[in-house]
C-alpha cells in the first residue's frame, strides 16, 4: 500500500512508519457464490423462492391460485411455472 507521502506501507502496518499517518483500510469484497434453484420445489422450498410463509402458499394451494402438482401426497411446484404465475399476477 501507498502512503498518501509516498512511501510504500508495510502490509501489516496500522501506520505509515515515515509520516505517521493511518494506513488505508483495504476493501474486501466477498463474491457470493450464485445459488442454483431446483426446477422441482418443494412446499419449504417454493414458499423460500416466492419470499412467502408456508401458510400463504398452503391458502394459495387450496384457493387453486397457484400452479402446483402432485406427488404422492406431496406437493410440488415447477419454478419456472411459479415464475410465470408470478409475472402475471395483476395482468390477468
Amino acid at each position: 500500500m501507498q502512503c498518501k507521502c509516498g512511501i510504500t506501507i508495510p502490509t501489516k502496518a496500522k501506520f505509515c512508519p515515515e509520516c505517521g499517518t493511518s494506513a488505508p483500510v483495504e476493501t474486501k469484497i466477498e463474491i457470493q457464490p450464485i445459488k442454483q434453484v431446483s426446477h422441482i420445489l418443494t412446499v419449504n422450498e417454493a414458499s423460500v423462492f416466492l419470499k412467502i410463509s408456508r401458510s400463504k402458499l398452503y391458502e394459495l394451494v387450496s384457493q387453486d391460485a397457484i400452479p402446483w402438482f402432485p406427488v404422492g401426497s406431496h406437493k410440488r411446484f415447477l419454478t419456472q411455472e411459479l415464475l410465470d404465475w408470478a409475472k402475471n399476477r395483476g395482468r390477468l
